[in-house]
């Protein structure tokens, strides 16, 4: 019976030995699994506070847009048709009186954009305004105040309150 109670103390110790190594295995592989996630868990925050600061810039700048939006331009044209708007034409573009090629080019060109501007040129010069025109000779003038005359036909409403234009004629 010695002889067995020897082999059976031998054979512990070897497997007590394979049970350290496997324990000390596993360990290790925490140990490392630790480091990744420690790893992992400082560039998350990192990327957090990344992300937060990103997220604060973009609502900075989100209520900066429509804060613009709500305030609208500073000094808005008036459309036509809309009470107080008897000067809407003004801000019109040069092809709604039928203003084109050329012509239209040319007047761009003179920083003519509007019928307001080509009306302001007109008012400034008189019957010689297309003079300080490159282009613009004495044939497309005419043609102009022809377009003028069509345009104020085709919209009396901005020629002001026709009982009192009558009235104003009867009085001369």
């Amino acid at each position: 019976m010695a002889t067995e109670t020897t082999e059976e103390t031998t054979a512990e110790p070897e497997e007590t030995t394979d049970y350290t190594r496997r324990e000390q295995v596993h360990y290790q592989m925490i140990c490392e699994s630790e480091r990744d996630v420690a790893k992992l868990a400082v560039k998350a925050e990192a990327t957090k506070s990344k992300a937060s600061a990103a997220k604060k810039n973009f609502e900075a700048a989100d209520e900066e847009l429509r804060e613009l939006i709500r305030r609208g331009p500073e000094e808005q044209p008036m459309l036509p048709g809309v009470d107080g708007a008897e000067d809407a034409w003004r801000h019109w573009q040069l092809i709604e009186m039928g203003v084109a090629g050329a012509l239209s080019q040319n007047l761009v060109d003179a920083d003519i954009k509007t019928i307001g501007d080509l009306s302001d040129i007109m008012d400034k010069f008189g019957v010689t305004w297309h003079n300080t025109i490159n282009g613009v000779g004495d044939k497309a003038a005419e043609n102009v105040d022809g377009l003028f005359i069509e345009f104020w036909k085709e919209h009396p409403e901005f020629c002001g309150d026709p009982v009192s234009a009558n009235e104003e004629g009867e009085d001369e």
